[in-house]
């Protein structure tokens, strides 16, 4: 770094130097707004229905997010809601292409296997 030579160049570089260091927390202020912004709008995305079954009354609704319930079951990675008589279930569900089927766990304990050809893909949601 280069000695100022005068008292001039001196304030002038200490000044500088100030307004660098007061100018930081808003460059660190604005980051944290901008990634929390982005943070809500990832969150908003991912929590939009991907598909839905129904059957009988019932309405399944899965969601491309992490399950809400991994205090209960560990192995199924999304997150399912079902709906049934003003009753609703969370749970998680994984696909298995392998059998053809969407296999859903819920909170009440039911267990539900759901072929693929009857979950209906969810646009514009």
């Amino acid at each position: 770094m280069h000695d100022p030579a005068t008292k001039a160049e001196w304030l002038h570089s200490l000044r500088a130097r100030r307004q660098r260091a007061t100018m930081a927390p808003y460059w660190v202020l604005g980051a944290l707004i901008i990634g929390f912004g982005l943070a809500l709008f990832s969150a908003k995305v991912l929590a939009d229905p991907i598909g839905k079954a129904e059957a009988e009354g019932a309405v399944i609704t899965f969601y491309n997010e992490p399950c809400l319930i991994k205090d209960q079951i560990t192995n199924l990675p999304f997150r399912a809601e079902w709906v049934e008589k003003d009753k609703t279930y969370q749970g998680c569900f994984g696909i298995r292409p392998d059998i053809g089927m969407v296999v859903a766990w819920f909170d009440d304990r039911t267990v539900a296997l759901i072929p693929l050809q009857a979950v209906k893909k969810v646009t514009g949601a």
